[in-house]
Order: C-alpha cells, then sequence, then structure tokens
C-alpha cells in the first residue's frame, strides 16, 4: 500500500463524526453547512415527528415557534416525508410550485417562515 498521497478529509465530514459527541449534537456541522451550500436556516430532522410524537429536529434557527409548529402540525403533508433512498431531493423535485401551494405545509409553515428551498436525502438504510 502506497502512502504517497495523504487523503485529507473534508471539514463536513469531520464535524459529522465529531458532532455526536457535542451538546447538543451537530451544532458545528450545522454551522459549517450554512455558509456551504448558502443558507440561511441548516436543520437537520433526525426522527419526523409523527402523530405519537415530536420526533428529533436539530437547528440553530431560534424560533421555538417554527420548531413547535413543524414538530405538532407541519410535518403532515411535506413533501419530504418518505423519501427514496440513495438521492438528494431539492423541494422542486417533489412537488410543483402548484402542488406545492395547496399543501398546508407551505399556506402555513414554509410561507409563514419563509422557506424558500429545502434539501433533504433519507439516510435509513433497510439493506441487510
Amino acid at each position: 500500500m502506497s502512502t504517497d498521497k495523504l487523503v485529507q478529509s473534508h471539514p463536513l465530514s469531520e464535524a459529522i463524526y465529531e458532532g455526536v459527541l457535542e451538546t447538543p449534537p451537530w451544532h458545528s456541522l450545522l454551522k459549517l453547512l450554512e455558509p456551504y451550500v448558502a443558507t440561511k436556516s441548516a436543520s437537520l430532522v433526525i426522527r419526523r415527528p409523527t402523530e405519537e410524537g415530536p420526533g428529533s429536529t436539530i437547528t440553530l434557527f431560534d424560533n421555538q415557534d417554527a420548531l413547535l409548529d413543524f414538530q405538532t402540525n407541519s410535518y403532515k403533508d411535506s413533501p419530504f416525508a418518505e423519501l427514496p433512498e440513495d438521492r438528494v431531493f431539492c423541494l422542486n423535485d417533489r412537488v410543483t410550485q402548484r402542488e406545492l401551494e395547496d399543501l398546508d405545509h407551505y399556506k402555513y409553515f414554509l410561507k409563514v417562515y419563509d422557506v424558500t428551498d429545502i434539501m433533504g436525502f433519507d439516510i435509513c438504510d433497510n439493506r441487510q
């Protein structure tokens, strides 16, 4: 095995692994993601809300009303529920603008909190 090339890790991948040990977890990753993808707010939905509970969302966005709204109501018809595995999606990959405007998730969450785009992927791996 040659050691001619050193593989240098990316700060984002380091933040993913190191973020597990942070309290709260992954805040350094979110801080790095915001300028990297040119967004004003990066969030991780670790476990999506359901009728049984609020799930688990990690965010730097300091609006507890918006987070509570998402966790209790707005997730229900989110275009990011049940994403296929092995692919990254943007909001316009999931719905047309017209379809989006018909969703309660848009009317009562995205529009209210001025969310203009979303990027998501499902990291659940059901393969054995």
